[in-house]
């Protein structure tokens, strides 16, 4: 739970100018996660978030990793665009087809993305099967997968 706040949080100040922690508190309760005041205080003290002018003149958090390494939200995504090769949604659930051997590790990038939509992921070798929570999580689920396949 912890590790999928942390991403998303990482997710969330790395495309959206967040200026306040309720500002962030908000764009995660959109994500389906609960948090409190005192939670996000403790989160970005262990992620080590500063503030940082931002290009109107307003601060906006951001962090900074050491050289070289990417947030894992960054590293998730690139093993996912290198390992799909096709997506499909049916009622509450979503197919992955995905390159021989690679089904597991994206199966493991949808739960530590999506955790809080997703109540499950089978995956084989090249296919994934995974359970959302409701017909409308899979559909927001499915989209936000397609997008990543075209950044």
């Amino acid at each position: 739970m912890k590790k999928n706040r942390h991403s998303k949080i990482y997710e969330i100040i790395d495309t959206n100018e967040i200026q306040t922690q309720e500002d962030l508190i908000n764009q995660l309760n959109r994500q389906g996660i609960d948090v409190t005041q005192a939670t996000i205080s403790r989160d970005i003290k262990e992620l080590k978030l500063f503030k940082t002018l931002a290009t109107d003149g307003n601060y906006i958090y951001s962090h900074s990793l050491p050289k070289g390494e990417k947030p894992l939200y960054d590293t998730l995504i690139e093993v996912f665009k290198r390992s799909v090769l096709d997506i499909k949604a049916l009622n509450e659930m979503i197919v992955v087809k995905t390159i021989d051997g690679s089904a597991s590790i994206v199966g493991e990038m949808i739960d530590k993305l999506y955790g809080t939509e997703v109540v499950g992921t089978i995956a084989g070798d090249n296919t994934l099967f995974t359970l959302c929570i409701s017909k409308e999580k899979a559909i927001d689920v499915y989209k936000k997968l397609e997008s990543h396949l075209k950044k």
